[in-house]
């Protein structure tokens, strides 16, 4: 099969098709997350923890 632009088009069934098996679910669970946000008035950085009975904590690293 000859690969063709999906440009304005809907792909055909044969092409859906063998793109299929690259295709995987992922299922992910955060338990912790850090957040970064930098400017020049200064940077700020906070810590998101998850518990397992869906608590959400949260601190400030940086200022």
């Amino acid at each position: 099969m000859q690969l063709r632009l999906l440009e304005n088009r809907v792909p055909e069934a044969a092409e859906s098709e063998a793109g299929f098996r690259y295709f995987a679910a992922v299922v992910i669970k955060v338990e912790q997350l850090e957040w970064l946000y930098l400017a020049a008035q200064g940077h700020r950085r906070a810590q998101f923890d998850w518990a397992a009975d869906g608590v959400v904590t949260s601190c400030w690293l940086v200022p």
